[in-house]
């Protein structure tokens, strides 16, 4: 605490641990937005209206703006257009002992999108993954929306991960080759509590 104001450090934790303390439950009206109005203003932290004016389709500014790479647990998301596409494929060769073979491919395609929404950091989780906190979006399995709290994962950057699988079932030589591509696009800002 320096200037008998409270630090970045521990209004992070604060609002972290307020976020967390809700999961499952409603907070406000279970707005995404309400969620970390609440959080910020339970830890003593300056919350969007001490930043501007607030509209239905303003950009929220929750705090000091940082990099993407430096958030941590209790940093506040703000996203705007955010999609994510994962696109995977999956070659499957069977080899028989004659020397014939039969290829089969499959394709899956699963995609996420945040157009205006604010979420609180949880963890990271590296290679472009966080977990955090969110309301008033659809569970990962999809379906309606739930104004609860959820811990969901989220890429912030896309990637490409190919895996090669061999086994044998009886005579028979399977290859496995799973490619997947995660594609994301969109903006987030990254804003650290500041204390009122």
């Amino acid at each position: 605490m320096a200037n008998g104001k409270p630090s970045e450090t521990s209004l992070g934790k604060k609002v972290h641990a307020y976020a967390s303390s809700h999961l499952g439950g409603r907070v406000g009206r279970g707005e995404c937005y309400d969620l970390a109005d609440y959080a910020l203003k339970h830890a003593g932290a300056k919350s969007a209206p001490d930043y501007g004016k607030i509209t239905a389709s303003a950009d929220y500014k929750w705090g000091k703006k940082i990099d993407l790479l430096t958030a941590r647990p209790g940093d506040i998301l703000q996203f705007r257009n955010h999609k994510i596409k994962i696109v995977t494929t999956k070659n499957t060769k069977k080899t028989h002992s004659d020397g014939s073979w039969e290829e089969i491919k499959e394709k899956e395609e699963r995609s996420a999108s945040r157009p205006h929404h604010t979420a609180i950091v949880s963890s990271k989780k590296g290679k472009g993954t966080f977990t955090i906190f969110e309301q008033n979006v659809p569970p990962p399995s999809g379906g309606r929306v739930v104004k609860k709290v959820q811990s969901n994962t989220i890429r912030v950057s896309g990637s490409k991960n190919t895996t090669t699988t061999v086994r044998m079932e009886g005579k028979t030589k399977v290859e496995v080759k799973t490619t997947t591509v995660v594609t994301v696009t969109g903006t987030i800002w990254v804003y650290r509590p500041e204390p009122k």
